[in-house]
């Protein structure tokens, strides 16, 4: 995982980083207290925060259990556009 928060698309870089001027500037422009990326170079999300750049995932997506006994299935993406089925 590269230094930058994940970014392993270099080409993506100069985007991440004016995206993030943009932002601080207009929190800067409101007098906000708190200013914050808001994590902007985390191009993955929820779901794949915890299995991102993980070779061993299943062909067929995979299942996040949570603590109250309830289970989330992410299906594998591989074309668009994307329509899901539930199972």
């Amino acid at each position: 995982m590269a230094e930058s928060g994940g970014n392993s698309a270099p080409e993506l870089e100069p985007l991440y980083k004016e995206a993030i001027r943009d932002t601080v500037q207009r929190f800067e422009e409101t007098s906000s207290p708190v200013i914050t990326d808001g994590e902007q170079r985390k191009y993955h999300n929820f779901w794949t925060y915890a299995v991102d750049g993980l070779e061993n995932t299943a062909p067929d997506g995979f299942r996040i259990p949570f603590s109250d006994g309830h289970s989330r299935r992410m299906q594998r993406l591989t074309g668009g556009p994307f329509k899901y089925r539930h199972r």
